[in-house]
């Protein structure tokens, strides 16, 4: 049995994890609601190693959290209008 636990727990370091803080759950989900909670989280999520850009598409994150893509965009202003991400456009070369 305790085996068996080791090999779940070196399992469970592969898929990596996201500190989320108690104030963003207790007081920011209670303002931006559920659905761009998650998105802020699912967008976390992304952003591992020091990252801090994430370019995840409409498809991918509306799967992810099983909701279509335009409440998905919905939601992404949501966090625009209060700061908690930034667009940044991809400029196009010559």
């Amino acid at each position: 049995m305790e085996k068996e636990f080791l090999v779940n727990q070196t399992q469970l370091t592969k898929e990596g994890y996201v500190i989320i803080s108690s104030y963003f759950l207790d007081y920011c989900v209670e303002i931006l609601g559920t659905g761009p909670g998650m998105l802020y989280i699912q967008l976390l999520n992304y952003c591992h190693k020091g990252k801090e850009l994430a370019w995840p598409t409409l498809a991918t994150l509306g799967k992810k959290m099983q909701f279509t893509p335009k409440s998905i965009t919905k939601f992404h202003q949501i966090l625009l209008k209060h700061g908690l991400i930034k667009k940044i456009c991809k400029g196009k070369t010559a």
